[in-house]
């Protein structure tokens, strides 16, 4: 299991490609942060339940805030 330091590092980079318009599809996310994409889709969950609108745009192939 990765310590709390490790989660908060992987947030504070999902949080930043998110602002930055850098995702990219589900898979490139999770390469850009070095998890798989059952990973990815477990953090996008907890981050939602967290109360941050992340949201998915099928044409720019990208996850953004709402």
């Amino acid at each position: 299991m990765k310590k709390h330091s490790d989660i908060q590092i992987l947030i504070e980079r999902a949080d930043r490609l998110i602002r930055l318009k850098a995702t990219g599809t589900a898979k490139e996310f999770a390469v850009k942060l070095g998890i798989s994409r059952e990973t990815l889709f477990r953090l996008l969950k907890y981050l939602r339940e967290m109360d941050m609108p992340i949201k998915y745009c099928r044409n720019r192939r990208a996850y953004y805030y709402e």
